[in-house]
């Protein structure tokens, strides 16, 4: 699957390959998701800022990550009598999201004053998930003291 892909390495091949047996895919940079614009590490057209850190639901739970790239994946046609000019068969696409993890620090700030700020590390741990589990923008924050994820307070206004 995807064996010579120039824009997924070995690690988002191999996450990938879990999720089914796709021939075709598609690397795109930038999402839609509810109105709000979602883009991953990997596009460049954007000013020196972080526009990729997001939460997102991994079987029911919530968790803090990076989005690298995004995949439409699709499988390849399987009719004998079928061209690729004049496919007449109804394969269906899934869109995917490579994200790497971020953990929750286990030193967080008080819970009763701070609620949008969460304290994470970085991890070398990719997953893909389903376009849809992307749940909230968030902006991502790196001090001496460690990583902080924060929660946007106003999500309707752009910046």
């Amino acid at each position: 699957m995807w064996a010579n892909s120039s824009h997924l390495s070995e690690p988002e091949i191999a996450i990938l390959s879990k999720k089914g047996n796709c021939e075709k895919q598609w690397v795109f940079f930038r999402c839609q998701i509810d109105g709000v614009v979602y883009q991953c590490a990997r596009y460049k057209r954007v000013t020196a800022r972080n526009n990729f850190t997001v939460t997102f639901k991994l079987s029911d739970t919530l968790m803090y990550g990076f989005i690298k790239t995004y995949v439409k994946a699709a499988e390849g046609c399987k009719g004998v009598a079928c061209t690729e000019k004049h496919c007449q068969c109804e394969n269906r696409a899934s869109y995917w999201a490579i994200i790497d993890i971020l953990d929750k620090h286990l030193e967080q700030p008080c819970i009763h004053a701070v609620k949008h700020i969460v304290r994470v590390k970085p991890t070398d741990r990719l997953v893909a998930v389903a376009i849809s589990a992307i749940q909230e923008k968030c902006v991502c924050v790196n001090v001496s003291t460690g990583t902080w994820v924060c929660h946007l307070p106003n999500s309707y206004e752009r910046d």
